[in-house]
């Protein structure tokens, strides 16, 4: 492609996602930098991101979604996983779950100690509470003034707390506050929810800039690769009917999450020499990390027929479903306007372990439940109808994959190889939680409803038949993180160092949850932005 030089920023921010949107409001406050956000979807105009109960059908929707895939897994049967990532302001936060949950504070102890003093829990902390808009008020372990809203979990689904209570039954403890100690027990969950809306990153933190005269949003824009003079990122190319436009900057900062991150260091020659090499991309730097390390939460899903007419089935039905988005888009109010995995368990998958290792989040409906029209008739017998669902996953995973380019063209999608459980204490973890599940399952307060058990079934309680079902169902809780490592020069994984400045260059940072070298115990989007601003409040 023919290129076209323009001059474009002081500082250009590729991705409009969790990190993009904190990192041009907070850079943009300084009335004499000019900032530029690049970001490849459109704008989040769309009354369905607003609604928290589309939240399901946005997964999987290709409004807005990149609907990313992996490639076959070996452990699951070879089938490619879906991984919905955000294609529109707001990125991520525009289309998922909402959960705002920071992770424990070990997580953060751990990243320390291997060598990132900069980023233990005492130095987060103040990062998250600078971001919080809390419902309840400043405290210590939350901020107030911030411009995220956080709510609580507000779903009055009987359901909740028939689980709750069972929990309890199991020997789990209540819990208040899943981002207050002891960060452990069953509870209900934080929300990027408020007055019945959903309140995305774009919405919250970038939309009361975007009145700013030094900032600028360029949307519909594909970043082929970081421009360089020499080993000094000098701007970005950007795909323009068929032509490759160059935008000069002084600095470029990438958050366009796991996937683009690392894909566009890729295709700007930094990555694996030999796998650039071979797909005839000139290497800027041999950085074999480039890609590695990426990890995903591995989800599994224990459901249960229920016996009284009280789950979301109802919803299924179109015109019920029309009815509810109305209500909820135009009024505020009813069903549309909660998330239905209001409440949830951490817990540890045997005494041995320190700390939680397992979440959960309870939802008052089957996850495969089909739309049908209204005044037709009843789904045939064995049709899945009222359930009520358990899922899970290992919250800090041992298992590793990677992410490479097909091939050097900025509109084929990369190369997504998970690697689930391809450490066998992965599996092991999981088959513990699964005991340890359907025991609350099966607890008092779930009798009035408990019918009979439809994932992965009573006969499924040998070894072998859960390694089956496993294989057959488990699917990705849509966290992956960790492809462009933070970390010390000399960790050949490591990209970016910790204060995020790609490793080997100048100019170049990268501030999104690519740059994680662990998972977090958790959901990853307020992890996401209290990285961003970290990188904006250093910079």
């Amino acid at each position: 492609m023919a290129k076209v030089a323009r001059m474009a920023a002081d500082v250009v921010i590729v991705g409009a996602g969790a990190a993009g949107c904190v990192l041009a409001a907070k850079l943009s406050e300084d009335p004499r930098r000019r900032v530029l956000l690049v970001e490849a979807g459109g704008r989040d105009w769309h009354p369905a991101y607003r609604v928290p109960i589309m939240a399901g059908l946005l997964y999987g929707s290709p409004r807005g979604n990149w609907l990313s895939e992996t490639e076959p897994e070996p452990a699951l049967n070879r089938r490619r996983i879906l991984w919905p990532r955000g294609k529109v302001m707001g990125g991520s936060t525009t289309i998922n779950g909402m959960i705002w949950h920071r992770g424990r504070p070990s997580d953060y102890e751990r990243w320390a100690a291997g060598g990132l003093p900069a980023w233990n829990w005492d130095a987060v902390l103040p990062l998250f509470r600078a971001l919080e808009r809390f419902e309840g008020g400043s405290c210590p372990d939350h901020g107030a003034d911030g411009p995220v809203p956080v709510t609580l979990g507000t779903s009055d689904n009987p359901l909740h707390e028939a689980f709750l209570r069972s929990a309890e039954e199991a020997g789990h403890a209540a819990t208040a506050d899943y981002n207050a100690p002891p960060y452990e027990g069953a509870g209900r969950y934080h929300f990027t929810i408020s007055g019945g809306e959903r309140w995305s990153a774009a919405r919250s933190v970038l939309q009361p800039a975007l009145a700013r005269p030094n900032l600028r949003v360029l949307r519909h824009a594909t970043v082929t690769r970081v421009l360089f003079e020499g080993r000094r990122a000098c701007g970005i190319g950007v795909a323009s009917a068929g032509r490759e436009v160059a935008m000069t900057a002084g600095r470029v900062i990438l958050a366009a999450g796991t996937i683009g991150s690392p894909a566009i260091l890729l295709r700007s020659g930094l990555g694996p020499a030999s796998d650039l090499r071979a797909l005839g991309i000139p290497v800027v730097d041999d950085r074999p990390g480039v890609g590695a390390n990426l990890q995903d939460h591995l989800s599994l899903r224990v459901q249960h027929a229920c016996l009284r007419p009280i789950t979301l089935h109802a919803l299924t039905r179109v015109d019920r479903a029309a009815l509810a988005f109305l209500a909820a888009a135009v009024l505020r109010r009813g069903v549309g306007t909660t998330m239905p995995i209001g409440s949830g368990l951490h817990f540890r998958s045997n005494g041995s372990e320190p700390e939680p290792d397992i979440q959960a989040f309870f939802t008052p409906s089957h996850s495969q439940s089909t739309v049908r029209l209204p005044f037709m008739p009843a789904p045939p017998a064995g049709a899945l109808q009222h359930a009520y669902s358990l899922s899970f996953y290992a919250m800090r995973p041992h298992s590793r994959g990677r992410l490479t380019l097909r091939d050097s063209d900025p509109a084929s999608p990369p190369v997504i190889r998970a690697g689930y459980l391809a450490d066998a204490r992965d599996r092991e973890r999981m088959h513990r939680a699964l005991h340890l599940v359907r025991k609350i399952m099966a607890q008092p307060s779930f009798a009035p409803f408990r019918g009979e058990e439809l994932q992965p079934g009573g006969d499924v309680t040998t070894a072998p038949d859960i390694d089956r079902w496993i294989a057959q169902t488990a699917g990705s809780a849509f966290h992956p993180v960790g492809t462009c490592k933070m970390g010390l020069a000399r960790d050949p994984d490591a990209v970016v160092d910790q204060d995020l400045a790609v490793i080997g260059v100048e100019g170049l940072t990268v501030a999104d949850a690519s740059v994680m070298p662990s998972l977090t115990s958790g959901n990853t989007m307020a992890p996401a932005m209290m990285i961003a601003l970290r990188c904006a409040q250093s910079s």
